[in-house]
């Protein structure tokens, strides 16, 4: 399970000018990836994708990584709930394609899922909720929202 402490920090802040979003991006067969190429380089990955991540995101975005193959994006006072939508599409696309870790090129893709939560939601149930998105979005077709 996700470190609960950067939502709760989130949540705790007050939710006054509109909800909070928690966006889990999941880079498919990432597992696999890091079992095949090492730990070493799985991190190189995470790395270069942490830079096209933190292009895409806003100043009002915060960007983690909370699992070995999950990251995260908290959205604060969102006046409009399709803005994570739309963050959580453009972050799927910018994981998707070519990462070069030493001299091969790997081609991913990555597959997001979104929660919303209002003022004085837990962030126990922000993170379950945007994980059960997550995995739905996978079983569904990977690389979607």
């Amino acid at each position: 399970m996700p470190d609960r402490a950067p939502v709760e920090q989130v949540l705790a802040r007050g939710d006054r000018e509109g909800r909070s979003a928690m966006i889990v991006l999941g880079v498919d067969r990432f597992r696999s990836i890091g079992e095949s190429l090492g730990h070493a380089a799985a991190d190189d990955i995470l790395a270069a994708l942490a830079a096209r991540l933190h292009a895409t995101i806003g100043p009002g975005d915060t960007l983690a990584r909370v699992g070995d193959d999950e990251l995260t994006v908290l959205c604060e006072n969102l006046s409009d709930s399709g803005h994570a939508i739309s963050l959580a599409a453009r972050l799927v696309g910018a994981v998707t394609g070519p990462v070069v870790v030493g001299e091969q090129e790997l081609f991913l893709t990555a597959s997001a899922g979104v929660a919303f939560a209002g003022a004085g939601a837990p962030a126990t149930s922000l993170m379950r909720d945007a994980s059960s998105a997550l995995y739905r979005a996978q079983r569904r077709a990977p690389g979607g929202v």
